[in-house]
């Protein structure tokens, strides 16, 4: 917070009063959630009154309809497949396919196909993460039991149709405090 362009003191009972007085007035700290917020008032001696604009942004959970076909050959061994997103404001994209074997060996031969679906998951997720624009991000870590993939062909199966986001919100308003 600021006076005149000057950082004011925090600690001061005055700053912390006038602070408790705008946040009751706005009403910030009257729900829960993942929030943040911005904004600029200034106060008008002539007026007396602050003024100027509120900017709030709220994280809400969505969730995306897809079709993400997970495809694996028939000739590998596994008990499981975990599939992994990770997408933040902060961080790059993170992804991943893991066959999980609970008794046996990791051959070469699964680290190349687990390799190869990483590869095509990531491609999938990229085009749904530009179909929902408005994401912000998305955490996904699901186990899938080799026993829910489907037989086609050479390939055994396994579609993910939803994925869930965070996206943000965003309300602007103008303030006017009247101290009248």
């Amino acid at each position: 917070m600021t006076s005149n362009k000057e950082e004011l003191d925090w600690q001061d009972e005055k700053v912390r009063a006038i602070v408790d007085f705008i946040d009751d007035f706005i009403g910030y700290g009257s729900f829960a959630g993942d929030f943040s917020t911005d904004g600029l008032l200034e106060f008008s001696k002539e007026d007396q009154c602050f003024y100027g604009t509120d900017t709030y942004v709220e994280s809400e959970s969505e969730t995306g309809q897809c079709e993400i076909k997970i495809a694996l050959p028939t000739d590998i061994w596994f008990d499981q497949v975990r599939l992994f997103i990770c997408d933040n404001r902060w961080d790059p994209l993170q992804v991943a396919v893991e066959l999980i074997v609970n008794n046996g060996p990791i051959t070469d031969k699964h680290i190349e196909i687990q390799d190869k679906a990483t590869e095509h998951f990531t491609a999938e997720v990229e085009v749904f993460m530009q179909e929902h624009h408005q994401m912000t991000g998305i955490w996904y870590n699901e186990i899938i039991p080799s026993t829910l993939f489907t037989m086609k062909g050479e390939t055994l199966e396994h579609t993910v149709d939803e994925i869930s986001y965070t996206c943000d919100t965003v309300d602007e308003r103008d303030v006017l405090i009247s101290l009248n």
